[in-house]
């Protein structure tokens, strides 16, 4: 269902699919930060949103392709150092609202989240949250995957331990 969105939104979009100005959405790009062991992931208390997410955000033009975007987020989010420079493989895809709120000072309406996930490994657990969240926590990913979380969150975990 995901995927199938966000191709059919790609197709719609192909000049400006991960601009911010598309007021219907764009595609992001997150990461599913585990520690080592792949037993904790990192999540991000999100200030704005008041929500325990996973580190991630918009693509720029800089960036050279999502996965990178996930990694560039992760390392400015986090300050964490991703083991092996981090994978180029699609984990998950994730559509979900953004509601309308006030960013900046500019109101930004609601719109979708076309969200890359990619599945990236800490070389330590050293973090350094930015300002844009408001605390972090490792969590194990037995307690991600019983599904008190967002449900993005839930099935990535479920995944993980089904590999």
């Amino acid at each position: 269902m995901h995927l199938t969105k966000t191709l059919d939104f790609v197709r719609q979009n192909p000049d400006h699919f991960w601009c911010r100005t598309n007021q219907s959405g764009h595609i992001t790009a997150s990461a599913f930060l585990v520690n080592q062991d792949h037993s904790h992931a990192l999540m991000l208390h999100h200030a704005t949103l008041d929500k325990w997410l996973q580190p991630g955000g918009h693509v720029d033009d800089s960036d050279l392709d999502p996965a990178a975007a996930a990694r560039r987020e992760t390392f400015e989010e986090t300050g964490a150092t991703i083991a092996d420079g981090g994978s180029t493989s699609l984990f998950d895809i994730d559509v979900h609202a953004i509601p309308e709120r006030r960013k900046l000072g500019t109101l930004e309406p609601a719109h979708l989240h076309y969200d890359l996930r990619y599945l990236l490994v800490a070389a330590a657990v050293g973090i350094t949250i930015s300002d844009e969240s408001s605390g972090f926590r490792w969590v194990e990913i037995s307690m991600l995957a019983s599904g008190n979380v967002e449900s993005g969150i839930a099935r990535m975990a479920r995944k993980l331990m089904n590999r």
